[in-house]
């Protein structure tokens, strides 16, 4: 994967564990939210020039919009519909000849022609070093000179030049795309980037096997040892919990809340995602939180071992707004299944850059 991807998912690791360990003061739709708390489930506090801000519910998709006005529901747009009228419709949900009705149906450099998802051949003559611009078993491959074309992706066991040309997730080992070569408990771990000869495209070469639940500690690869359950006070001027846990703010007790270092290493170098996305033919480039794309139709359990985790984050603790955003992306499985609150925030964040990016 490209070393923006891997940056991306550390960035996203990290900000997994800065947990805030205050308990919340959790404001009800239209609360004034000017003063401190946190707007609780699906609202967000919202100001105008003729009142204090209130905790406002946001849009659902088909719902009617202001396009000054910031409350469609995350993973939609206030988006002129075929009425000409200003609605919370999804975006970016479909790639490279797939079909569409609406110009905001298909990701960017791609225009709605004649109800498919094309290139404009008035506006690119080549894919600009952007994968969405390609089709899913594509990548846009650029040269010293800036030349760019799609090029076909390779899978496990095909010839490669780079790891640029296998399917995300593998690296190209003695001219074979294959999975990546694993560390062994007591291994160095101290790894380097391995980059193609444009240096556009690099691979970390230093994960520990996190099959076998192994991290990377004082350059080493250990076994890692999950911290034990015990009382707490969330209200603590220091945390009395371990990495990776959060104090309760119902039953007073340590619980997990971020991602255990072998799971974070399988977010990071695990192909799953990639492979399902190639094998039923979806992009990987299209906007996670649509219910209308090929990927989370087809790839839902992957995108949220990707993105999401298994925690158990309680209710309270975040307001519930991670169970909106979990229910986005299809990743609840009970109204418990929540991550923090600061997570919540930096996901959408993120992902407006990631889709910027890539």
């Amino acid at each position: 994967m490209k070393i923006n991807s891997i940056l991306f998912i550390i960035l996203l690791i990290l900000f997994y564990n800065v947990v805030n360990s205050s308990c919340p003061n959790c404001l009800k739709e239209n609360d004034i939210c000017d003063s401190g708390g946190t707007c609780s489930d699906d609202t967000k506090c919202l100001s105008n020039n003729s009142s204090s801000p209130r905790c406002t519910k946001y849009l659902k998709s088909g719902d009617k919009c202001d396009p000054g006005v910031y409350l469609c529901i995350l993973g939609t747009s206030c988006i002129l519909d075929k009425s000409n009228v200003y609605r919370c419709l999804d975006y970016g949900f479909r790639s490279l000849g797939e079909q569409c009705q609406l110009q905001s149906d298909c990701v960017d450099q791609l225009d709605c022609i004649n109800n498919v998802c094309s290139h404009d051949p008035t506006k690119y003559t080549h894919c600009h070093d952007i994968d969405e611009s390609c089709n899913y078993d594509e990548y846009c491959y650029c040269t010293a000179s800036s030349n760019c074309v799609c090029q076909k992706i390779n899978t496990q066991g095909s010839p490669c030049n780079y790891s640029r040309d296998c399917l995300g997730g593998l690296t190209c080992n003695s001219g074979v795309c294959g999975n990546p070569q694993l560390i062994e408990l007591g291994g160095s771990c101290l790894g380097t980037y391995n980059c193609d000869n444009n240096n556009d495209y690099c691979y970390y070469n230093g994960f520990c096997d996190y099959n076998k639940g192994l991290y990377c500690s004082d350059n080493i690869c250990q076994e890692f040892v999950q911290p034990s359950p015990k009382s707490c006070s969330p209200n603590a001027t220091v945390s009395e919990c371990s990495a990776y846990q959060t104090c309760s703010c119902s039953d007073h007790e340590c619980y997990q809340s971020g991602i255990y270092p072998p799971e974070s290493l399988k977010m990071i170098a695990s192909s799953q995602l990639e492979k399902c996305a190639y094998d039923n033919k979806c992009s990987l480039n299209v906007n996670l939180y649509s219910s209308e794309s090929c990927l989370s139709k087809h790839c839902r359990k992957e995108i949220c071992q990707r993105y999401v985790g298994d925690y158990k984050v309680k209710e309270e603790d975040d307001c519930g707004k991670e169970e909106l955003r979990a229910d986005l992306l299809f990743c609840s499985s009970n109204s418990s299944s929540k991550i923090s609150q600061s997570l919540t925030y930096l996901l959408i964040v993120l992902f407006i850059v990631f889709q910027i990016i890539f």
